[in-house]
């Protein structure tokens, strides 16, 4: 009898820890969705990734907090740290413009703008005017915004210096800044929601704004001209904006902590959760499905998607990792 409760109690364990062991793996998360990631690559050279661009041949830049700048390369194998550089402070936000040069918000060091070239990073200029930079982005007519704390900032960039434009506005938390058609930015306000502004070389002039709570951390565009915003523990939401106001079309709230949102192929829209991992949604013009979801710790803080379709999440803690989206 001893010998049969031993045996019972020997399966019972191995149950359990078969058990566990598949609760653990992240490519074993059901939600009862209908698509998955696959975690195909990761890497963690000892920073914390916090923001990431892709350019050229689909190098991925990565600002790492205390660690600086890196770009790595990715194939199905892995990642190649390709070069790094650390100068100032805490790098924050990350854009590339064209012909490979790469800016860099860092933090209370202001902006820095380097050249990447043949694997390595080369040093232009720097421009230090006292705010706290966070985001960057970059117009069609090579102004260059900075979303800053109390700030919104433009600059013109000639290749070699930054020349600071006079249209300085002043308000509390922007957290992302994006640039629209026909010299509109869009700017992600942690505390006010999401405001349109329309700019020329020396004036900027406030269109339109929306505040549906939240905390606005991070804004995309939709082929189709939907404005999506990762709005914290608001979770998702959507909005059309016609050259005079926002019309709010779609929210969702899964769980999590949502940092940063980016549009991968066929519309599919991927939102990076601090405490959630990642998950991915469809749209229909007036609501969101979920489709996707995993978290296999980290932190998530910025998500970027590649040409192939790769899905690259930086994480606070576990540096930069890559997923297969099997709903293309």
């Amino acid at each position: 009898m001893l010998h049969y409760r031993n045996l019972i109690l020997f399966f019972i364990v191995i149950l359990i820890f078969a058990c566990t062991k598949t609760s653990n793996n992240p490519q074993a998360i059901d939600d009862g969705l209908p698509h998955n990631f696959t975690l195909t690559a990761q890497i963690n050279n000892g920073e914390k990734a916090g923001h990431l661009a892709i350019g050229e041949n689909g190098v991925i830049f990565v600002a790492n907090y205390e660690a600086g700048l890196r770009a790595y390369s990715y194939d199905e194998s892995g990642f190649t740290l390709k070069a790094s550089v650390k100068d100032g402070r805490l790098a924050v936000g990350v854009t590339v413009k064209p012909i490979r040069t790469v800016l860099l918000a860092n933090y209370d060091d202001g902006l820095w703008a380097y050249k990447y070239e043949n694997s390595a990073f080369w040093y232009k200029t720097h421009i230090n005017d006292g705010i706290i930079t966070r985001r960057i982005a970059v117009a069609e007519d090579g102004i260059i915004f900075v979303a800053a704390d109390g700030d919104l900032q433009g600059y013109h960039y000639d290749g070699s210096s930054f020349t600071k434009l006079s249209h300085l506005h002043r308000f509390d938390d922007a957290s992302d800044v994006i640039t629209g058609p026909e010299h509109t930015i869009f700017v992600a306000r942690r505390i006010d929601g999401v405001v349109a502004y329309h700019y020329n070389d020396s004036t900027l002039t406030q269109i339109a704004s929306i505040d549906d709570g939240g905390y606005a951390e991070s804004l995309t565009f939709g082929s189709d001209g939907t404005l999506f915003l990762a709005n914290s523990d608001d979770g998702l939401r959507a909005y059309k904006y016609d050259n005079s106001r926002f019309i709010n079309t779609a929210h969702i709230f899964n769980g999590g902590y949502a940092t940063d949102v980016a549009l991968g192929l066929d519309n599919t829209i991927f939102v990076a959760c601090y405490d959630d991992g990642i998950r991915a949604y469809t749209y229909d013009d007036s609501s969101f499905t979920n489709t996707a979801h995993i978290d296999d710790g980290g932190h998530a803080s910025s998500v970027i998607v590649g040409l192939d379709g790769t899905v690259f999440l930086a994480k606070n803690f576990d540096g930069l990792s890559a997923y297969k989206y099997s709903g293309y």
